[in-house]
């Protein structure tokens, strides 16, 4: 049951290694071409800050799970 498993697996990576790391190369690329922005935790802040400031509510979906709809 292994031996066929392990075959398969074996020949998924020669097939498609050189894919897979021409497409890792071709991210990495792109991703050192993206500016640098704020990490996520500062990101949220200043969202939740601007929000706050100009007395927004949080938006949210109407369907979300728990919210009852409008009236």
């Amino acid at each position: 049951m292994v031996g066929p498993l392990l075959k398969w697996a074996m020949r998924f990576v020669d097939d498609f290694a050189d894919d897979v790391l021409a497409a890792r190369a071709e991210r990495d690329a792109i991703d050192a071409r993206l500016p640098a922005g704020p990490d996520l935790p500062t990101a949220l802040a200043e969202l939740l800050d601007d929000f706050r400031r100009r007395r927004h509510p949080l938006p949210v979906a109407p369907s979300a799970p728990g919210l009852r709809p409008p009236r």
